[in-house]
C-alpha cells in the first residue's frame, strides 16, 4: 500500500474533524456548516454525517428527530438531485463543537476498518441511474430507522454508514456490502415490529 493510497483512506474520519475545527470562532456548529466544509459529494457527506450521529446512544424520542435528515437527503437522491438541499430547520440546526468533534472520535473505530479496506472498485457502475437505485433503497432503510423500532436502529444506521462510505470512495464492493446490511436491518426490523403487533394483540385479546 503506498502512502497516497494511505492517505485517502484515512481523509474520511479526518475529513469530518477537519470540518468541524475549520471555523474555531464559534462554539457551536449548524448542519451547513459542517457540510459546507466537507467538498462535493453532498448526499454521501451527509448521509455518513447523520448516520454517525443515529449511532450514538440518545434518549428515546431523539431518533425520530436525527432520522428524518436521513429520509429526506435519501429522498432527494432517489429523486436524482444533484446537491443536497436540506430544509432551513434541519440545516440551521447546531451543535456544540466540541459535542461534533467527540461523535466522531467515539465512531473512529467503527469507521477505521471500513478505511483500511475501500477504494475505488468499479467506478463505471456509479451512473446517475444507479446512484438513484442506491438512494431509493437507502430511503427504505432510512424510512424503517425513522420508525422507533427497539434493537434495530443501531444495524441500520451503521448501514447507511457503510453505503455512505462506499458512495464517497466509488467502492462498489462496500457500497453493495451498505445495501446488504441494510437490507438485513430491514428484514430484522419487519420481523420484531410483527412480534411486537402480535404480543399486544395476545395482551388485548387473550385467550
Amino acid at each position: 500500500m503506498d502512502d497516497i493510497t494511505a492517505t485517502r483512506r484515512r481523509t474520511l474520519s479526518r475529513s469530518l474533524l477537519h470540518a468541524a475545527n475549520k471555523r474555531r470562532t464559534p462554539d457551536r456548529l449548524s448542519i451547513e456548516t459542517v457540510l459546507a466544509g466537507l467538498g462535493d459529494r453532498s448526499f454521501a457527506w451527509a448521509i455518513l454525517l447523520f448516520a454517525l450521529l443515529n449511532m450514538i446512544p440518545a434518549p428515546p424520542g431523539s431518533t425520530l428527530v436525527m432520522a428524518l435528515p436521513l429520509v429526506v437527503i435519501t429522498l432527494q437522491m432517489a429523486r436524482g438531485l444533484h446537491h443536497v438541499r436540506l430544509p432551513a430547520f434541519i440545516a440551521r440546526r447546531e451543535a456544540p463543537r466540541d459535542s461534533v468533534r467527540a461523535v466522531v472520535i467515539r465512531l473512529r473505530p467503527l469507521i477505521r476498518p471500513i478505511e483500511r479496506v475501500v477504494r475505488p472498485r468499479r467506478p463505471e457502475l456509479f451512473t446517475p441511474r444507479n446512484e438513484q437505485m442506491v438512494g431509493a433503497f437507502l430511503l427504505a432503510v432510512a424510512v424503517v430507522l425513522f420508525i422507533p423500532i427497539p434493537g434495530t436502529g443501531f444495524v441500520l444506521a451503521f448501514a447507511l454508514v457503510v453505503s455512505a462510505i462506499g458512495l464517497l470512495e466509488r467502492d462498489w464492493l462496500v457500497t453493495a456490502g451498505g445495501l446488504v446490511i441494510g437490507g438485513v436491518g430491514v428484514v430484522v426490523a419487519l420481523i420484531v415490529l410483527v412480534a411486537i403487533e402480535h404480543r399486544v394483540e395476545a395482551m388485548i385479546h387473550p385467550h
